[in-house]
C-alpha cells in the first residue's frame, strides 16, 4: 500500500445534533446530543486511516482543550502527525456545526 501524506489546517468540529430549528439572535435551542471530531483539513486523514490508509498528517494543532481532542482522536484512528504540533501560547480553530 503507498503512504499517503495530508496537509492542512486542522479545526476542532463542536457536532450539535438534534435541534429542532436553528437559534435566532439571543434564543437557546436545546439539543438531543453533541459530538466533537477533528474538522477541517483534519477530516480526510482521519477517514483514510480508519479506511486502513498508511497516511501522516502535517498540520498545526494548539496547545488547548479543542487541540487535545483532535490529537487523542487522530493518534485513536492510527494517523501519524509531523508538524507544529501543541506549540506553547498557540490555539486550535474551533467551528460549531448545528
Amino acid at each position: 500500500m503507498k503512504k499517503i501524506l495530508c496537509i492542512a489546517q486542522s479545526c476542532c468540529d463542536m457536532i450539535f445534533g438534534g435541534l429542532p430549528q436553528l437559534p435566532g439572535p439571543g434564543q437557546e435551542i436545546y439539543g438531543d446530543s453533541f459530538t466533537v471530531r477533528p474538522g477541517g483539513g483534519a477530516n480526510t486523514p482521519c477517514n483514510l486511516a480508519c479506511l486502513g490508509a498508511d497516511v501522516t498528517f502535517l498540520t498545526g494543532i494548539g496547545v488547548d482543550a479543542p487541540g487535545k481532542l483532535i490529537l487523542a482522536e487522530l493518534e485513536r484512528s492510527g494517523v501519524r502527525l509531523a508538524g507544529a504540533i501543541g506549540l506553547d501560547g498557540s490555539t486550535t480553530a474551533v467551528s460549531a456545526v448545528l
